[in-house]
C-alpha cells in the first residue's frame, strides 16, 4: 500500500513538471507573436481571452496556453483530493 502511494505521488510531480514546463514554453513563445508592439503583461499567469491581440501562431498558442492552464487547475484539485485520501 505505501510503495503505490509513493509511485502515484511520483507520478503527480512528474506530471506536474511537465505540465508547468509546457505552459512556460508557450508563454515564451507566445510572447514573440504579439501585434502591433503590445506588451503581454509579464507577471499575469492568466488565461489570455483577447485574441485580436496576437497573430495567427500566437493565436494557436494562445488556445494551447488557456488548455494546459486549466488542465493545471483539474491537476492541482486531483493532487490535493489525492492528499487527502492519503491521510
Amino acid at each position: 500500500m505505501e510503495t503505490s502511494r509513493v509511485i502515484i505521488g511520483l507520478l503527480f510531480l512528474v506530471v506536474g513538471v511537465v505540465l508547468f514546463r509546457g505552459a512556460m514554453l508557450i508563454r515564451l513563445k507566445m510572447e514573440k507573436e504579439v501585434k502591433g508592439g503590445r506588451v503581454i503583461i509579464w507577471n499575469s499567469f492568466f488565461p489570455y481571452w483577447n485574441s485580436k491581440d496576437f497573430t495567427e501562431r500566437g493565436n494557436s498558442l494562445r488556445k494551447k496556453y488557456n488548455i494546459i492552464y486549466f488542465v493545471l487547475i483539474f491537476y492541482s484539485l486531483a493532487l490535493i483530493v489525492f492528499m487527502k485520501a492519503s491521510d
